[in-house]
């Protein structure tokens, strides 16, 4: 019986890997060729599986959160470039408004809430 695998409609990259195929990610060109629902997926499965790095997670997204503070809702997403000049955001997020993008980091935050919970029982302290 053959695997599952994933092409990359993308670059033509085969991945067997059943994460690829369940995010609907390419590990070769760092694209989301699944839906929504998969990329969501996948940015929790990842925020939360880096549960030791939680601090810095929950103090980028806060800062993110300042930045966006005295835009409106229905302003567009504005570019943030690292010291580099490459993009933060992945492109599948630039139609987003910033009232979007606001809605989905404080989900975020409640993600990085939970994850400190559960690693504070897995760690005994609760």
């Amino acid at each position: 019986m053959a695997a599952e695998s994933f092409t990359c409609p993308e670059c033509g990259a085969v991945s067997h890997h059943p994460r690829d195929i369940e995010f609907g990610y390419c590990g070769r060109c760092h694209e989301f060729t699944g839906g929504e629902e998969q990329r969501l997926t996948y940015l929790r499965a990842a925020m939360l599986s880096e549960v030791t790095l939680r601090g810095p997670a929950e103090k980028v997204v806060q800062g993110m959160l300042a930045e966006l503070a005295d835009l409106d809702d229905d302003d567009p997403v504005p570019a943030w470039h690292d010291e580099e000049g490459r993009d933060l955001l992945p492109g599948w997020a630039a139609d987003w408004t910033v009232g979007e993008l606001r809605r989905r980091l404080r989900v975020m935050l409640e993600d990085l809430a939970t994850a400190e919970t559960e690693w504070a029982k897995i760690q005994g302290r609760e």
